[in-house]
């Protein structure tokens, strides 16, 4: 049910506020209660999956088009030309 949540979710909120979301409820959900590794592990996927589809595949994410969550996925789009431009 968790990842049908999370694909219907994808239009209207956008992968870049999403996937933080998803990812620490399956860690929830397998099992671990220490929030602090909740929060860890989940910051270390986010990183990396944001890596590389930001800055290795150039690949573009979907948005979302609900104000605060579009306005993230702005913020992570600057994010990405500036750092297309230093490199």
């Amino acid at each position: 049910l968790l990842p049908i949540i999370f694909a219907w979710s994808l239009k209207p909120v956008g992968f870049y506020a999403a996937s933080p979301i998803f990812i620490a409820c399956v860690i929830y959900l397998l099992g671990e209660r220490r929030t602090n590794w909740i929060a860890g592990i989940t910051a270390f996927i986010y990183i990396n999956i944001i890596g590389l589809f930001m800055i290795v595949l150039n690949a573009p994410l979907p948005q979302g088009t609900v104000s605060p969550f579009y306005d993230f996925s702005a913020f992570m789009l600057r994010l990405n030309t500036k750092l297309q431009n230093f490199f």
